[in-house]
């Protein structure tokens, strides 16, 4: 947990880094014990935020541990490998190697939670995942609909039942059929 809040701190991560914390961590997330892969994912999770460490939180395997800790029974150290899963996906190279090693397989059990915390982190990171690394400056329709849909899919995991905002014009059917899917039917009206 100190290692965590010390990466909470940007002035510490070179520290850390230079005295090989990353891969003491990325140990920690395949220990046994929840809380110590639990505490390890706050760390990274801080330490991704800083764009000159993501690199090496990848090389040193974070993403499969993350993903098996993310895949446990502990609804918080869940929710803290979601986060550093997220802060590796900021950068758009990484965010293709963590769908191929199987990122979305917690996110869709996780989306099934009634824990608002969880949610509130799974929509973040399906946010995360689909974000374009270079978004088109002209306006765009299909954009509008995608960015209202998740603002309704926010709206959903924070506050349960919400009235869906009208769109300008109507999203792709699959994408309410996935939402549907993942946030289970006893949220919604229809």
């Amino acid at each position: 947990m100190a290692l965590g809040n010390l990466a909470a701190e940007p002035e510490n991560h070179e520290d850390i880094v230079k005295l090989e914390g990353i891969t003491a961590l990325v140990g920690l997330l395949k220990s046994e014990e929840v809380e110590a892969s639990r505490y390890a994912a706050f760390a990274l999770s801080n330490l991704a935020a800083n764009a000159n460490h993501r690199q090496q939180i990848v090389d040193e395997g974070a993403i499969d541990s993350l993903i098996q800790v993310a895949c446990c029974e502990d609804p918080n150290a869940q929710r803290q490998a979601l986060a550093a899963l997220r802060g590796i996906c900021i950068s758009p190279q990484y965010r293709v190697q963590c769908v191929r090693l199987g990122v979305l397989d917690p996110l869709a059990l996780m989306s099934r939670t009634e824990e608002k915390d969880i949610l509130r982190e799974v929509s973040a990171s399906k946010a995360q995942q689909t974000r374009h690394p270079n978004p088109p400056k002209e306006h765009c329709p299909r954009s509008e609909s995608a960015q209202t849909l998740l603002l309704a899919v926010v709206l959903l995991a924070s506050f349960g039942r919400a009235q869906l905002p009208a769109f300008s014009t109507p999203p792709p059917p699959f994408l309410f059929t996935h939402v549907y899917m993942c946030m289970g039917s006893h949220m919604y009206p229809w």
